[in-house]
């Protein structure tokens, strides 16, 4: 089955990305002892949440939604580890620094995590500690941040 997916991965340009970035590598993914499926799967660690990251969490976040079984570990991951939480202060950062790539991918990513459509991701985004924070980084299509003609957004 790895081989299946790693070969569909390969098909695409996110794949090619992530398969040239060492994705799959322990680095990223790793068995999940905690696992309640009876099949033996990878789940999916992103780096440390900063700005230099960036560009790496879009394309593992990506790259990771492709599949029900990466939707699943990547949601899991975002859930245990408080992620979103850690993406928040990167919005003000970005904004301080107007860094539009950055802004652009941090849209990206939360709107990624967003579409993933856990009830326990929806519950984080809409908390009262992240909130305004997950809505800077969904406004980068608004206040002139976005532009029809960039195919970042």
């Amino acid at each position: 089955m790895n081989a299946v997916q790693q070969h569909l991965l390969s098909l695409t340009s996110a794949g090619k990305l992530v398969a040239r970035l060492g994705v799959g590598s322990s680095n990223y993914f790793q068995d999940d002892a905690l696992s309640d499926d009876l099949d033996s799967y990878q789940s999916i660690v992103l780096p440390t949440p900063d700005l230099g990251h960036l560009t790496e969490i879009e394309q593992i976040t990506r790259a990771a939604s492709m599949t029900q079984a990466g939707r699943d570990a990547l949601s899991k991951f975002i859930i245990r580890d408080e992620y979103i939480a850690k993406l928040v202060p990167l919005v003000s950062m970005a904004e301080d620094l107007e860094s539009l790539v950055d802004l652009h991918r941090l849209c990206n990513i939360m709107k990624s995590l967003i579409l993933l459509n856990d009830n326990t991701i929806i519950e984080t985004v809409v908390a009262d500690h992240v909130i305004l924070g997950v809505v800077g980084a969904l406004e980068c299509k608004l206040h002139g941040y976005y532009h029809s003609e960039d195919p970042m957004c």
